[in-house]
């Protein structure tokens, strides 16, 4: 009895067809195909019909990567990078021998998020008087946070604060943002310096003009 890929019979002889296998490999990164820049990502071969000690070369762009011949390969890609792998099969009767997989990266930039701060009706403000803050955030994200700090003690949150302001208070804002790639994740906004006017009973002054008896 002979083993082997084909049919064929001759004579006495018994042979055992073994049926070709169609040898496959996907590329795969845990992370999806788009990453921020200077992310390092790990592309690992999942291989089907690759039998028990398949091979590899990985390659970025069709440029094979020197000494990349595992089941893995860690590299930094840049936007448009085709990150690929050539496996080829021990199996008995691959057909073909070798199979290929790839993957093509989005990089996004890092942005630099921002945040600017404004007082209604203002920073110069009668005693009691209330005043609402509004952030107006640039590349924050879905969700940022905020955090509202008078004299360096937090106080609020959210975009918007309320509060009664004393004189020469200082206050600010720290954001931080949501948006997937930052070059920074908090930033911090403008100060507001506080002016508070004690408030002044009216006064009347009546000014007589004229001449004449009686007066």
């Amino acid at each position: 009895v002979t083993t082997g890929c084909t049919n064929n019979m001759t004579g006495t002889a018994v042979v055992t067809t073994m049926p070709s296998v169609v040898p496959s490999v996907t590329v795969e990164t845990g992370v999806g195909d788009t990453v921020c820049t200077g992310t390092s990502v790990t592309f690992s071969a999942l291989p089907v019909n690759g039998g028990t000690l398949p091979t590899y070369q990985w390659a970025v762009n069709g440029i094979p990567a020197l000494g990349a011949t595992g089941s893995s390969y860690t590299y930094i890609p840049f936007n448009g990078n085709v990150v690929s792998v050539m496996m080829t099969s021990n199996e008995a009767c691959p057909l073909p021998a070798t199979a290929n997989g790839s993957v093509t990266m989005t990089v996004r930039p890092n942005v630099t998020p921002s945040v600017s701060i404004v007082a209604s009706p203002g920073t110069t403000v009668c005693q009691g008087t209330t005043v609402d803050l509004v952030a107006t955030p640039v590349n924050g994200g879905a969700a940022p946070s905020y955090s509202w700090k008078v004299n360096g003690t937090p106080m609020g949150s959210g975009g918007t604060f309320t509060y009664m302001p004393n004189d020469t208070d200082v206050v600010f804002c720290a954001m931080t943002s949501s948006y997937q790639c930052l070059a920074v994740n908090t930033v911090f906004s403008n100060n507001l310096i506080f002016t508070v006017d004690d408030n002044l009973a009216p006064t009347v002054q009546i000014v007589y003009s004229g001449s004449g008896a009686g007066m």
